[in-house]
């Protein structure tokens, strides 16, 4: 775990603390969406969602889940909104 926190950016890293905390204090799942960088290398979007696996006392055992990366996903988003506010803005439109 520590590893994979060491690569998420620091305001980020408080968001994906508190997600998982609140996840493991509920035996629940979380989900975030964060930047995630290798050391020297570019900064990606990246979506996160997992839960806690339970042991036989109830405890927490492990964190199971799914890292999925949006860079691209979100960059498409962003066009869209400012194509959108573009057609927005002519007067006369299409």
């Amino acid at each position: 775990l520590s590893t994979f926190l060491a690569k998420i950016c620091h305001d980020d890293r408080v968001l994906f603390r508190g997600r998982l905390e609140r996840a493991i204090q509920t035996h629940g799942c979380f989900e975030c969406e964060v930047s995630a960088a290798e050391e020297g290398g570019p900064v990606t979007m990246v979506a996160l969602r997992g839960g806690v696996v339970l042991d036989q006392h109830a405890a927490p055992s492990r964190i199971v889940g799914t890292i999925v990366d949006r860079t691209d996903l979100n960059r498409c988003d962003e066009e869209t909104v400012v194509r959108a506010r573009a057609l927005e803005s002519t007067t006369d439109g299409i």
